[in-house]
């Protein structure tokens, strides 16, 4: 590792649980990004800045003004854009050493090419399809998601793999789903979850325990989180 990548992460390989030999595996490693929201914009920033070695990133909407009040990766100039084309520009200047790559809509057709070649996904959308999507497709791939929400004041995350998915902890999906665009969000309540998210994502790769097997609840109006454990299903072959 040179040591201006070094002088880069100091204050992560100081901690005695990453060191350079942490640092190294993140640099060895790939995550792929589903959604630049308001949970993906966190995430991104993060893993950027920590030194991740190729991210990819899935999205396809353009950026409207009313996503400046909690997605953080994006400016009033960029209003019209595309996320995508916008938050290359962005995280390349937060940490030029990252390998970007640039997916756009997942769908059914093309969802195991896209998350397929990842060491692990982050599922940041706010599609109730997409996320079973998201989740399904990780489980046959057999490849270990990052998960969150949030919508008013509260949120959750948790990290699910090919034996505990998003499934299992939600057998079937609601049949009128949270939505942030009728019920609102708290801007700052998606940067609290896409830090936890962020540091799961982080952990998971540096082989530190995570929140598999576990939801994690966060009330930014009461200021109050828990965590409860998940009845793990029978392994899966």
């Amino acid at each position: 590792m040179e040591r201006t990548e070094i002088r880069r992460y100091a204050r992560q390989i100081i901690l005695p649980e990453i060191g350079l030999e942490g640092q190294e595996k993140l640099s060895n490693s790939s995550v792929l990004i589903v959604g630049l929201g308001g949970l993906g914009s966190p995430v991104a920033q993060y893993l950027v800045a920590a030194g991740v070695g190729r991210i990819g990133l899935c999205e396809y909407d353009q950026l409207e003004i009313h996503n400046l009040q909690r997605q953080t990766l994006y400016t009033t100039p960029d209003v019209g854009r595309s996320k995508l084309e916008v938050a290359i520009e962005h995280l390349a200047l937060v940490n030029p050493n990252i390998k970007l790559e640039a997916h756009g809509k997942l769908e059914d057709a093309n969802a195991k090419q896209t998350l397929a070649g990842y060491n692990l996904i982050v599922d940041g959308t706010d599609n109730i399809k997409v996320r079973y999507l998201i989740s399904d497709t990780s489980v046959a791939l057999r490849t270990t998601c990052v998960w969150g929400g949030a919508v008013r004041w509260e949120g959750m995350a948790s990290v699910f793999d090919h034996n505990l998915s998003l499934r299992d902890a939600f057998p079937e999906p609601p049949d009128q789903p949270d939505d942030c665009d009728t019920l609102g969000v708290h801007g700052p309540l998606l940067g609290v979850v896409g830090s936890i998210m962020a540091s799961q994502a982080l952990k998971q790769l540096l082989g530190l325990e995570t929140l598999y097997g576990k939801l994690w609840f966060f009330d930014a109006l009461e200021t109050k989180a828990r965590i409860i454990k998940l009845k793990m299903p029978e392994t899966r072959v």
